[in-house]
């Protein structure tokens, strides 16, 4: 993967999660379902495309430390992981309300 960050946004390319069209064309699917969101809960995207055979996807610059590297320090605490969990939540919601879940 390559990031390429300015200002607010990250430009991120994807060069070996593909195997094959079926995983692509799936990729391809849910980011331009996620750039159809508008949700404080949803990474805000705003670009997708290929370049030179390379998946891209440009998405709101998000600060501050990844899951994993949150959980090499140890464990989450159970009140941080409800809040988390909560906010996922939140997300899902709103992305099964706009689109429709396994039951919409």
């Amino acid at each position: 993967m390559t990031r390429v960050c300015s200002g607010m946004w990250r430009l991120r390319f994807y060069r070996r999660l593909f195997p094959d069209a079926d995983r692509l064309r799936r990729f391809e699917q849910e980011a331009l379902a996620t750039a159809a969101m508008n949700h404080h809960n949803i990474l805000a995207v705003f670009d997708i495309g290929t370049h030179e055979g390379a998946p891209y996807v440009v998405s709101k610059l998000l600060e501050g430390e990844t899951l994993r590297e949150r959980l090499r320090s140890g464990a989450i605490a159970m009140r941080k992981t409800l809040e988390y969990a909560l906010q996922i939540s939140h997300g899902l919601a709103a992305a099964h309300e706009n689109f429709g879940g396994p039951s919409g």
